[in-house]
């Protein structure tokens, strides 16, 4: 199993289903986050880039703004680099993580 990336979108946004369609189209399951009818979705993204600007591709660390496929495929090609490894998961030697599973 690879880091699944994520994918922040608004309702209506046409981008936003250009990039959907991108990714369906290379068979790259993902996670969509609508930031028009989640509000912890519009405040991570507004974290991450001091804005609310869509569509949005994350994968391990890094994302790109904007659909560009060439942007969005280097992207994928990070998640997949990291492999099985959540990028944000704790070292076993601190402990339990107390934000997850």
């Amino acid at each position: 199993m690879q880091t699944t990336p994520t994918l922040y979108t608004m309702a209506g946004c046409p981008h936003c289903e250009e990039g959907r369609q991108f990714l369906r189209s290379q068979k790259v399951e993902f996670f969509e986050r609508n930031v028009s009818a989640d509000s912890v979705a519009l405040k991570d993204l507004l974290f991450m880039l001091g804005r609310a600007e869509v569509p949005v591709l994350c994968a391990g660390y890094k994302a790109a703004t904007g659909f560009d496929p060439d942007q969005w495929q280097a992207v994928l090609e990070h998640g997949r680099a990291l492999g099985p490894h959540d990028p944000l998961e704790l070292p076993r030697s601190v402990g339990e993580d107390p934000m997850g599973d």
